[in-house]
């Protein structure tokens, strides 16, 4: 058990540095408090954000169920499983852009 114990630590570390490299700034990590059918859906009711940010992170390898890496969003989830999610934070907020137009008509 100890071993495997470690493995699974150094495995881990190793992932959230690849992670940290690839600009991974969030990590989210708890323990779901009830069975879940499909692990999107989870995340997205543990967690702020929509269903599809967290299944582009599931498909994408960010999410980890029990320390094993998920892939699959339909992976169901069991009460007391320990569930970790690295993302970025995604701005919202519409930055205005100068565009050069050439006004045909103009009323006066």
């Amino acid at each position: 058990f100890f071993f495997a114990a470690t493995m699974a630590l150094r495995a881990l570390v190793i992932i959230q540095s690849l992670l940290a490299a690839q600009g991974l700034t969030s990590l989210s990590r708890f323990v779901a408090a009830e069975d879940y059918a499909r692990l999107d859906l989870c995340l997205t009711q543990a967690l702020d954000g929509p269903r599809t940010r967290w299944a582009r992170a599931i498909v994408k390898g960010d999410v980890s169920v029990d320390g094993l890496i998920c892939t699959q969003k339909s992976r169901a989830v069991d009460a007391g499983s320990l569930v970790e999610a690295h993302y970025v934070e995604e701005s919202t907020a519409l930055v205005a852009e100068d565009i050069p137009l050439d006004i045909l008509y103009e009323d006066d």
